[in-house]
């Protein structure tokens, strides 16, 4: 489920939709593709940075 949405326009013209969804996903997307996602695990400590599905890294807080 959407919880907010934002849009933005890169250099000018071409627009970048930002979803922030309740299970603490954040994801935006450029032409109906995910470009970068943000993803919060339960313990909500560890978090997943990935771009264009493919995992980057991960981050604990501690």
């Amino acid at each position: 489920m959407v919880k907010r949405s934002r849009k933005v326009k890169l250099f000018g013209f071409l627009p970048i939709y930002g979803w922030t969804q309740r299970n603490g996903r954040k994801t935006w997307k450029i032409c109906g593709l995910p470009i970068w996602t943000v993803r919060r695990l339960a313990n909500n400590i560890t978090v997943k940075y990935y771009c264009l599905g493919i995992p980057l890294m991960k981050v604990s807080k501690k």
